[in-house]
């Protein structure tokens, strides 16, 4: 079978090479006792580490356990806050919240199941403006074999 790109396995081969080089990010939280949240956040973390207009807060894993989750602080302001601001700022704005959606549902079939305004929050950048969001709270993450992302994509 074609996918756009080429063929299924050869989509399943790229998927899983990008997967292979996130094992880093995740695979010291496995071995620990820590929380599936905090395992997504790390994975979240790594697959957006490079799209510098969305941020992760960092996991503390040595403050974290099972049942306690500890991230790293990131100021922001609430997104809806910015619902009046001009429109070049909301189009930066949806802009990244559709990268942080979009970018690891079609690059490592991985999709953020909770995308409400209260999951985020806008950063700002060295000059004042909003640079980007925060994306927050990740409890409900829903990875997908790689042969049914490319079926969507």
């Amino acid at each position: 079978m074609e996918g756009r790109n080429g063929r299924l396995e050869d989509v399943d081969k790229r998927s899983d090479e990008r997967c292979a080089r996130l094992e880093g990010h995740v695979q010291d939280l496995t071995d620990k006792n820590i929380s599936l949240e905090a395992r997504n956040a790390a994975l979240y973390g790594g697959i957006l580490g490079e799209v510098p207009e969305v941020r992760v807060p960092q996991v503390h894993r040595d403050l974290s356990t099972r049942r306690l989750l500890t991230l790293g602080w990131l100021e922001g302001e609430k997104l809806l806050a910015f619902k009046g601001a001009e429109e070049e700022t909301r189009n930066r704005l949806a802009s990244a919240m559709f990268r942080a959606w979009w970018y690891p549902m079609s690059h490592y079939a991985v999709i953020h199941g909770d995308p409400h305004p209260g999951n985020y929050t806008v950063f700002r950048d060295a000059a004042g403006a909003p640079g980007g969001i925060n994306l927050l709270d990740y409890g409900c993450i829903r990875i997908f074999p790689p042969s049914f992302a490319a079926g969507v994509v």
